[in-house]
């Protein structure tokens, strides 16, 4: 399909070009929003929910380069930045996840994006994005229980011409980005452009002596739209991204200081990757119908290196390679009506996903001596003081396969009536999903107990299976919006949403270790009291499925002829089987996923937008009051700790002004400065370690003539000091630091 998409793209570039003087508006785009048309056909403004939109205009003063920079300026939506672009643990109002399953639904181009290893991307001639916040299951099904983020792109239909784009600033940055937008004729468009990025990094591994945090990514899109008469129309969507970065910075934490030592770790960490989806929308319309078909085909190929004790010691490395074939199925039918009194939708959705994963971990020969044997001979000389068990092996893997495939359908509807200024929604959604897991895993070494043994004796401990979990969902939907006047409407939802469940496959390094152990201990013939395990591999490996009743209201007000815009809503979530990753005990090697009691979120955000002349000003809002109700591991009880890993006020700032100018050389400049802040935020389910309020300062100029656009940039101008993670492995505290001060210009050239 690539191969195909390229020839016809070259084919087409050598017609002769006109300058079009239609080019799309979004470039200087009034501020109205519209999410994905396959699901809704108004703004957002006028439907039951809370959202925050972004143009590109937005996107590109604030030098927004992905995701996570748009969260800053989203109330309630936390990302924090690191370990690698594999990490994309989203929280939403407190609710969130940092491995398997995503709490919000993620798309591009009305492509749902299966992976969430393909969450973190490089953001380039994007034309909107629309963040709507609380249970939208009912229309996009399972994962969406926090929300969605939907991001279009430009569109050669509406848009054509060249845009060039070089960047480069402190830490060794560098990016480039040129793409061209061509429309032959009103039947046919094309769009085809690739992006370049690297960068040295801001984090030194002392050890290596080497930046930890580097990378080096490439990418490229092909767009076709095709109209095939007045009712059908085709649009494809190719997208190819690889990604090399070192990434995992790291470093050893003093908990009663508040000290992070310097990243120092002896073994190669990274994240390598490649990713291709392709989606194809079939629109047929009508004088009464509009039904949609959405298809994709997503292939993701990536392997994460990790040294797992992240220190000076030869203790263990971690060598993951996921393989995933997505494939996914939408069918959407809506009427076109001049009864505006009611509107409905229906639609059908189908996916499948074979996952092959291949995780063996390496004990090197500092982990052989003091994790391995150190517990083996620990317990043994209670019983014989004066002997020990020996490998012949330096270093060995405990090895893990898995083929972790998950396919599932859907059906749903939803209807809308209005009565003079009051509008009812109810909605409907049956999710089925089944998952399975075949894993096989394996220790092969050769062992000696001094006491008994005059030679090396092979032991081979292998552990294989097979699981499979299946669930049916029903996801229902109600709202009420109420238009005061034609500038201000309040709306209440009630809405439930769900995520999945799965498998912890990152835990099988220690279910297999100590089934060496026993498996060594069996052979001899010796039994000691500590020597089963603690937990049962079926009670270990499988979490449940998470899901939360979303109580909201809110408002969204339009006043002062377009000057003063915003949105203000209240919520209480109920969360019931609330997924949580955390370690098994204080020398666990792996991470899991396990299912708490009972969870409860509520608070509120707000987003105001004004406009006064020539000035800009934005403010977004947010507090959550966030903690579990029932939550005992076993061992401890939390109830009533706050929920970890999401802050309980976001808030950002920010003040744009524009100056036009009667200058040769310079058209217009535009001024901005931002602020955001997070915090506090409590990293274990103890709160016993937390990350107080922290303050990011952004600046900005946007110098315009003609068809360029130069910006001078600077982040994190008050160099703050903070920390965006923080985790255990082997009983020792770990951090990552938040970015320092990066700055920087940015030319863009558009004909």
């Amino acid at each position: 399909m690539v191969l195909v998409l390229v020839a016809l793209s070259s084919h087409l570039i050598s017609y002769s070009q006109q300058r079009n003087n239609d080019r799309d508006s979004c470039i200087n785009l009034k501020e109205i929003f519209i999410t994905s048309e396959c699901k809704f056909d108004t703004s957002l403004r006028n439907e039951a929910l809370s959202s925050s939109s972004f143009d590109i205009k937005n996107i590109e003063n604030n030098g927004s380069k992905g995701i996570k920079d748009i969260a800053l300026n989203t109330p309630n939506l936390f990302i924090p930045d690191y370990g690698s672009k594999t990490t994309s643990s989203i929280y939403v109002r407190g609710i969130g996840s940092r491995i398997d399953n995503p709490i919000i639904g993620y798309y591009m181009d009305n492509i749902p994006i299966l992976n969430k290893s393909n969450f973190d991307f490089e953001f380039w001639d994007i034309k909107n994005i629309d963040i709507i916040r609380g249970a939208q299951s009912t229309l996009y099904g399972l994962n969406t229980l926090g929300g969605i983020i939907n991001i279009t792109s430009l569109s050669p239909m509406n848009y054509q011409g060249k845009r060039v784009e070089f960047e480069t600033g402190n830490g060794g940055l560098f990016r480039t980005k040129t793409s061209v937008y061509y429309k032959k004729s009103d039947k046919l468009a094309f769009s085809i452009g690739m992006y370049y990025g690297s960068l040295s990094g801001f984090f030194t591994n002392t050890y290596t002596n080497k930046k930890a945090d580097w990378s080096r990514d490439f990418g490229t899109r092909i767009k076709i739209q095709y109209r095939f008469n007045k009712n059908w129309t085709l649009y494809n969507n190719t997208i190819f991204s690889s990604l090399n970065q070192g990434g995992y910075a790291y470093s050893e934490y003093n908990i009663e200081k508040k000290q992070a030592f310097s990243i120092s770790y002896n073994d190669k960490c990274g994240y390598d990757r490649k990713s291709l989806i392709n989606g194809t929308k079939i629109n047929y319309r009508n004088n009464k119908i509009n039904l949609l078909s959405i298809s994709s085909i997503q292939i993701l190929d990536d392997k994460m290196l990790l040294d797992n004790d992240f220190s000076q010691k030869a203790l263990f490395t971690l060598n993951q390679t996921q393989r995933e074939i997505g494939l996914s199925q939408e069918f959407i039918l809506k009427p076109i009506s001049s009864n505006k009194n009611f509107d409905w939708i229906i639609g059908s959705y189908s996916f499948s996903r074979h996952l092959d994963l291949q995780s063996p971990v390496r004990f090197r020969e500092d982990g052989v001596n003091e994790i391995i044997l150190y517990n083996i001979n620990n317990g043994l000389h209670h019983s014989f003081p004066y002997d020990n068990i020996l490998f012949r092996e330096k270093e060995f893997d405990a090895n893990s396969s898995f083929i972790y495939p998950r396919y599932g359908t859907a059906l749903y509807c939803q209807g809308s009536y209005k009565y003079k200024n009051l509008k009812l929604i109810g909605g409907l959604r049956m999710d089925y999903e089944n998952i399975l897991l075949d894993y096989k895993n394996d220790i092969r070494i050769n062992y000696l107990f001094t006491l008994t043994m005059d030679e090396y004796k092979p032991l081979n401990t292998i552990l294989r299976g097979k699981e499979s979990q299946e669930t049916l969902e029903l996801l229902p939907k109600i709202a009420l919006v109420y238009d005061i006047n034609d500038d201000v409407n309040i709306y209440a939802t009630i809405s439930k949403g769900y995520k999945s469940g799965g498998y912890n496959t990152q835990i099988f390094s220690d279910i297999l270790s100590n089934k060496m152990r026993e498996d060594m201990l069996r052979d001899l013939g010796i039994t000691l009291e500590n020597s089963q395990q603690k937990y049962s591999i079926d009670e270990i490996i499988k979490y449940r499925p998470e899901y939360i009743w979303n109580y909201e209201m809110g408002s969204h007000f339009d006043l002062l002829n377009n000057k003063l815009r915003g949105n203000i809503a209240l919520f209480y979530m109920d969360c019931i089987n609330q997924q949580l990753t955390i370690f098994p005990d204080d020398k666990s090697m792996g991470r899991m996923m396990t299912n708490a009691g009972r969870s409860k979120s509520m608070g509120v955000e707000t987003s105001i937008r004004a406009n006064i002349d020539n000035l800009s000003l934005n403010l977004s809002y947010g507090f959550i009051h966030a903690r579990f109700i029932e939550y005992k591991n076993g061992q401890e009880n939390y109830s009533n700790k706050k929920l970890p890993y999401s802050p309980s006020n976001t808030i950002s700032i920010g003040a744009y002004y524009f100056l036009i100018l009667s200058s040769h050389y310079i058209d217009d400049i535009n001024f901005g400065i931002s602020y955001s802040g997070a915090g506090k935020i409590y990293f274990d389910e103890a709160n016993s370690v937390s990350q107080e309020y922290y303050s990011l300062i952004d600046a900005n100029i946007n110098l315009h003539r003609d068809r360029f656009n130069l910006r001078l940039w600077a982040r994190n101008i008050t160099n703050t000091d903070y920390n965006t993670f923080y985790f255990m492995s082997l009983g020792k505290s770990y951090v990552q630091k938040g970015r320092p001060i990066q700055f920087g210009l940015t030319l863009i050239f558009n004909t």
